[in-house]
């Protein structure tokens, strides 16, 4: 098997900081961006996710439509229960 690799958040920020050679305000901006921008923006992308998905969702199960609707139907027709 090979080797896992070090996900540690030290090893990256680390290896992002060495690009800045030194310079404050470029080490100030990246750990900006890693420590508060992208942690920020992911988690504005997951909860647009979720409450799309819970928007969609409830439409679709009044409709008959849900999620697991479809998986019984799915799952009803791969083992020839109809």
């Amino acid at each position: 098997l090979p080797t896992l690799p070090d996900l540690r958040f030290e090893q990256s920020y680390l290896a992002s900081i060495a690009a800045a050679e030194g310079v404050w305000w470029k080490i100030a901006l990246i750990t900006l961006k890693d420590q508060c921008l992208m942690p920020l923006l992911q988690g504005v992308g997951y909860n647009l996710f979720v409450m799309g998905f819970r928007v969609w969702n409830r439409g679709a199960k009044f409709a008959g439509a849900g999620v697991g609707a479809r998986v019984r139907r799915w799952w009803w027709g791969v083992n020839n229960w109809d």
